[in-house]
């Protein structure tokens, strides 16, 4: 369990703190305050990830057995999530704040589903329709 920086209460575990951003963020069993992580963190963490994978499977063709691609990328993921869960403390963020924040999550999430849409719509169309 993690330091709530409400109420100094170790009542936050490693799975809320890792996934907690400003715009769903991690809630204290004790006092119900609302904490995160900043968005550099779960930059560093996804990019980190995502280089996790490409050299594991790298590494799986080169040796040309999968069972090297889930021997590292586990063990390895499994450490930077429990490294960002260690290494970065919880933000107390305020119900307004997370508001605003849900907010700008929901407007960012609807404007990728338009975008990707509208490149679907544009290709099929793009192609003189359905042939």
């Amino acid at each position: 369990m993690h330091t709530c920086p409400h109420c100094s209460q170790r009542t936050v575990s490693a799975w809320q703190k890792v996934r907690a951003s400003s715009g769903s963020p991690a809630r204290c069993f004790h006092c119900h305050g609302l904490s995160y992580l900043p968005g550099w963190v779960h930059l560093i963490t996804s990019a980190t990830f995502q280089v996790i994978v490409i050299a594991s499977v790298y590494v799986a063709l080169q040796v040309r057995s999968w069972l090297v691609l889930v021997a590292l990328a586990i063990p390895l993921t499994a450490g930077l999530f429990w490294a960002a869960a260690l290494f970065f403390p919880l933000r107390p963020i305020e119900s307004t704040a997370y508001r605003k924040a849900r907010r700008v999550m929901i407007i960012q999430v609807a404007l990728l589903v338009v975008l990707g849409v509208g490149a679907i719509a544009y290709t099929f169309l793009a192609n003189g329709g359905a042939t």
